[in-house]
């Protein structure tokens, strides 16, 4: 990313000088708007400790190819980028400055060719290499959002790689003076038991001083090497990866960012309320956590309850339309729906659970956000649109079934009082009455009319049901976009097979 960046850099340079009518406020913003405090110089140190020296190390930053002196120029495109990178507003000024500077005019996204053509065609491959570094999603172009959030998560992890190696330095300095303490403590002891007379009159009691000091100690040693373990080896999460830390005492989390490590404890940011909470190692180790930033894609579910009568006509249009809204939105949401019938509970509703994977995990908040909003606004809209019943249905003397009062006499009263009397006596004596033979007459108009229009009704409930029964089947299939994921994975799997066979 780093070499990437760089090159689209001095690309944009070339193309548009610094300082130009059209990007002197961006120049203006990654010149000056930059973070003063770098643990880049803790990382270095980091990475010599453990044997990385020169052209290695230096590669490691992105540095490749440049020598020391051109490194240290304010105005190298190497060091211009690298602190851009160190604070989000100058991470935006050059991810626009640089996708401005390469998109075709009259485009909305930046292509491969874009980047080739600015590149010139001797540096075409190295071109489609860093679109490529770029285009995370793999979507083949990219708006000047989705560059910005790039560059900006792009700065975030870098930074946050080098606060880590920073915070293991730190530790191992640690490690390494307290270890030295011990054993200069214990090497002075007994050479002062075998050179000193006056020692050995006293050694017991000594001894028992030591033995008490271990016990009133004891608490700290344990923090300390409980905490050792959980840097050196355990090692659940890096700096600015975004974990849930669950609490033993009960099933509830709490949602924070990395920011520091240090042997007794470690610093987080939580993301509900931005404070910051500090935790010893040493409980860290008896608590579940989930790292989400190792996770890579997620998936989020979401969970609805609609009326038992509900059809499953309705709900094969809600997957349609759900499944419309992802392959609209490739950048954002993975072509795999489910959705699912969970349970049926009491036989008064039906509860649905619609899951889908982001394109990306959850570790930058204000992009989970949005993209949550963005697949609950889709839902709202569908269920709107069917639409779907609440559990229950729709109750007498709501606003889907109000209620009317019409006031008559007692005459107009009594005379449909005895309408409606008279008909249910004509339904009874037409259900009792024997089919008429062959021969007792002609049928009237009346019966003609109401036997096709119930052989109507009969044609259409016949035609509802197997619609029904259809939307049924389809339901409780598996979509063709969740096949062909099903099918790619299998085919990945079977490729990976034959080539460790082969091999």
């Amino acid at each position: 990313m780093q070499r990437a960046l760089v090159t689209l850099y001095e690309a944009s340079v070339y193309l548009n000088p610094v300082n130009s009518h059209q990007f002197i406020t961006e120049d203006s913003t990654i010149a000056t708007n930059y973070a003063s405090k770098s643990p880049e110089e803790g990382a270095h140190k980091f990475l010599e400790k453990i044997g990385i020296y020169g052209d290695e190390n230096a590669a490691f930053f992105g540095n490749f190819n440049m020598n020391l002196s051109s490194r240290l120029m304010d105005t190298s495109s190497y060091i211009l980028v690298e602190r851009a990178l160190s604070n989000r507003t100058s991470a935006t000024a050059l991810a626009k400055r640089i996708w401005t500077s390469l998109v075709a005019a009259g485009k909305a996204a930046l292509t491969a060719e874009d980047v080739a053509e600015a590149l010139g065609p001797l540096r075409r491959n190295e071109a489609l290499e860093c679109f490529k570094i770029l285009d995370e999603n793999d979507s083949g172009d990219l708006s000047l959002e989705e560059m910005v959030w790039t560059v900006i998560e792009a700065g975030r992890l870098r930074q946050s790689i080098y606060q880590g190696m920073h915070d293991i330095n730190y530790c191992i300095n640690t490690f390494d003076w307290l270890g030295l303490l011990i054993i200069n403590t214990v090497m002075a002891f007994f050479i002062a038991i075998l050179f000193i007379p006056t020692i050995k009159e006293i050694q017991n009691t000594v001894s028992f001083m030591v033995v008490g000091l271990s016990f009133a100690l004891g608490r700290t040693f344990h923090k300390f090497f409980s905490g050792c373990l959980f840097i050196f080896f355990e090692h659940p999460f890096d700096i600015g990866d975004r974990v849930e830390i669950y609490n033993r005492a009960a099933s509830n989390s709490v949602s924070a960012i990395v920011t520091r490590q240090s042997i007794l404890y470690t610093v987080f940011r939580r993301v509900d309320n931005g404070t910051d909470i500090q935790i010893t190692n040493e409980q860290l180790i008896q608590n579940r956590i989930e790292n989400v930033t190792r996770s890579g894609l997620n998936r989020e579910q979401s969970t609805i309850f609609v009326d038992i009568k509900t059809s499953f006509v309705d709900l094969m249009f809600l997957r349609n339309e759900l499944t419309a809204f992802l392959k609209a939105n490739p950048r954002d949401f993975l072509p795999a729906l489910s959705l699912s019938i969970i349970s049926i509970n009491d036989l008064n509703r039906i509860e649905l659970q619609v899951r889908v994977v982001h394109k990306s995990n959850w570790s930058e908040e204000a992009l989970r956000a949005m993209r949550s909003n963005k697949l609950m606004c889709a839902l709202l809209a569908a269920a709107r649109k069917i639409p779907l019943d609440k559990p229950g249905g729709v109750k007498l003397g709501s606003e889907g079934c109000p209620i009317y009062q019409v006031e008559m006499d007692a005459g107009e009263a009594s005379a449909r009082v005895g309408a409606v009397k008279k008909k249910a006596a004509e339904a009874r004596i037409d259900f009792v009455k024997p089919a008429p033979k062959e021969g007792d007459g002609d049928i009237t108009e009346e019966e003609a009319k109401r036997k096709v229009e119930e052989v109507k009704n009969r044609e259409k409930e016949e035609a509802g049901k197997a619609k029904e029964d259809a939307a049924r089947a389809g339901l409780s299939s598996i979509s063709d976009l969740m096949k062909a994921a099903v099918s790619k994975r299998k085919s990945s799997k079977i490729a990976r097979g034959f080539s460790r066979f082969y091999s």
